[in-house]
């Protein structure tokens, strides 16, 4: 285990990542790209990659598991990447066995996403269009059904559809399931377990968790809402007098965040920039969506003080050696929706879509001193609108970095 081997799995993983990355941008699920095997860089996972390096022509998991057995890094890796269909399976308490469960469209798209980048990457010039059909034609797991056989199904008719008709129509497919999805979840009934307390979804007759058989409630006629039996239907004049409150409060709200809210697109520059010079956490996560940061904090269990200290860390390891930061606007670029539709379309988790409507992409002139020197860097900068606030999608990312790394 040398430089080599610590260099080039470093490299691969990372080319993995990127090719992964653009081709979510494709499918309408940019976010989960910025978030993919990040685990990867973990210790558990990022030095056995080393050990077992393959010389980036094949995975170092199948190395470790022809010299251990098994491989550690993977039994880490499938258990915190939901890509990923060994991921879906469970203990059914009817059949008294482990058994697949059905991936939900938008991470059969990051695995179908992930498939077609790892053939790039393994394969290199040997790749075309054929290739992650074939590799799955051939899977082992596969043929022994440890997928869920609608997730096998769609993942086939994906791949197929790759190797007939190219990347657009493929990718063209994906993002009108993730659209589609989308919109189905949006409309779904959170609900409690009767029992044990954990979220279900509104249809279920029992609980997936304990097995508790749920008491079911009928939808209302208005918006499909849903009410305990017995509770009392609106008057009409009550209605009318609810409808006033909710006016009353969402005028007062609009007022309150109005003057809450974050600068226009260039204060967002100035603040991230200020941020990176002083090393400053706090300031940081002011140019990152709310709902994002609490996103992160559920996902890795983090207070919010626990992630300050994870992102000043971070910016104490990496960006500690720059000083003297100046920036300018070169020039900007107005994105609108139909230009970045797929890009920003973040899908964070069941319940909180972060749906951008609007962003800037800035070029910017950044000269900085470093232990090197005065540097000069160009660099793109995309500053998006999320409800009445401007942020970093810069900011984003390394938060994701500071947070999953």
């Amino acid at each position: 285990m040398g430089w080599h081997s610590f260099w080039g799995h470093f490299c691969t993983i990372t080319r993995h990542r990127h090719t992964v990355m653009r081709h979510c941008r494709r499918a309408g699920i940019f976010w989960q790209g910025l978030r993919h095997d990040l685990s990867k860089y973990s210790p558990t996972e990022f030095w056995q990659g080393v050990r077992y390096y393959q010389d980036g022509k094949r995975s170092p998991n199948e190395a470790e598991r022809e010299a251990l057995g098994y491989s550690l890094a993977w039994m880490h890796h499938k258990g915190r990447n939901r890509h990923h269909f060994e991921y879906w399976s469970d203990y059914n308490p009817r059949t008294k066995q482990l058994e697949p469960v059905e991936m939900p469209v938008r991470f059969l798209a990051e695995m179908f996403c992930d498939r077609v980048a790892a053939s790039k990457i393994y394969m290199k010039d040997a790749y075309d269009q054929t290739c992650p059909l074939a590799y799955f034609q051939k899977s082992t797991s596969r043929k022994r059904g440890l997928l869920h056989a609608n997730t096998e199904r769609e993942l086939m008719r994906l791949l197929t559809l790759l190797a007939e008709q190219g990347e657009d129509a493929a990718f063209a497919e994906l993002r009108r399931m993730v659209a589609e999805d989308r919109k189905k979840r949006k409309g779904v009934i959170v609900m409690f377990c009767q029992n044990c307390g954990k979220k279900i979804e509104g249809g279920d007759l029992f609980c997936p968790f304990c097995g508790a058989k749920q008491q079911q409630v009928n939808p209302s006629e208005n918006g499909g809402a849903s009410f305990p039996a017995g509770s009392q239907k609106l008057t009409r004049k009550g209605l009318g007098i609810a409808v006033i409150c909710v006016l009353i409060v969402i005028v007062l709200a609009l007022v309150l965040i109005g003057s809450l809210c974050t600068g226009g697109p260039k204060q967002v520059v100035k603040e991230y920039y200020q941020a990176i010079e002083k090393c400053d956490a706090k300031k940081l996560l002011d140019t990152v969506p709310k709902d994002y940061l609490k996103e992160v904090m559920d996902e890795k269990d983090l207070t919010k003080r626990e992630l300050l200290k994870e992102v000043q860390a971070y910016l104490d390891k990496y960006y500690s050696g720059y000083d003297d930061i100046k920036v300018s606007i070169t020039d900007q670029e107005k994105l609108d929706q139909d230009d970045f539709s797929d890009y920003f379309d973040f899908d964070l988790e069941e319940d909180a879509d972060l749906e951008i409507k609007k962003a800037v992409q800035f070029d910017l002139k950044v000269r900085y001193q470093s232990d090197e020197g005065k540097q000069t860097e160009k660099e793109e900068f995309i500053v998006f609108r999320y409800e009445n606030g401007w942020y970093s999608m810069d900011a984003v990312f390394l938060v994701a970095m500071s947070a999953y790394l």
